[in-house]
């Protein structure tokens, strides 16, 4: 009876160490991640376990492949980032094996987009928010990112050991909590 005790517990110790290891990384990244701003475009969202979200798409997503590897679609990139002119990130390079760094996320190839350009899917793609905001930011998003000159818009995301962390989305300069309140009362 005592081995079957232990037994219990020691598998009830590893079911609450793995969830309590995960979440303690992504805390980890989100304190001590290197930030970045990634500019978004347009693209409402629901997932039926994890509510309403804001769906993000990025201009560093389409990767230009001039003088490096093929990318096959599906497969995982490795992706090094860093900030341009403007302060947005943009990809420095890319790989099919991993590199090491606080500026390196594992992104997923989506297939061409030309010749010579593969589309990315980035680890931090859904923005999830309270049901009643989240329909308000996905529309103060989308006419964030209208073709004619719209507010800038962008993502918040830190970058740890190989780990993204989306911080938040911003529009015009200020969080999505704070822009809906000021603009959509």
């Amino acid at each position: 009876m005592n081995l079957r005790a232990g037994l219990l517990c020691a598998v009830l110790l590893i079911q609450c160490a793995v969830p309590g290891w995960v979440i303690f990384d992504q805390e980890q990244t989100l304190r001590h991640g290197v930030e970045y701003r990634f500019q978004t475009e347009p693209v409402d969202p629901y997932d039926v376990f994890r509510g309403r979200y804001v769906a993000l798409r990025f201009k560093a997503a389409d990767l230009d492949l001039k003088g490096g590897p093929d990318i096959p679609s599906g497969s995982t990139v490795y992706v090094a980032v860093k900030p341009n002119a403007q302060g947005f990130a943009e990809i420095e390079r890319y790989s099919l094996t991993p590199i090491a760094g606080d500026n390196v996320f594992r992104a997923k190839a989506q297939g061409g987009l030309g010749s010579k350009t593969v589309r990315l899917e980035f680890p931090f793609e859904e923005f999830f928010m309270d049901e009643k905001l989240a329909p308000k930011a996905e529309a103060a998003y989308r006419e964030a990112n209208r073709r004619d000159g719209a507010k800038p818009s962008w993502a918040v995301v830190r970058l740890r050991h190989g780990k993204a962390a989306l911080v938040d989305l911003v529009i015009d300069g200020q969080p999505i909590r704070d822009y809906l309140r000021a603009h959509h009362q």
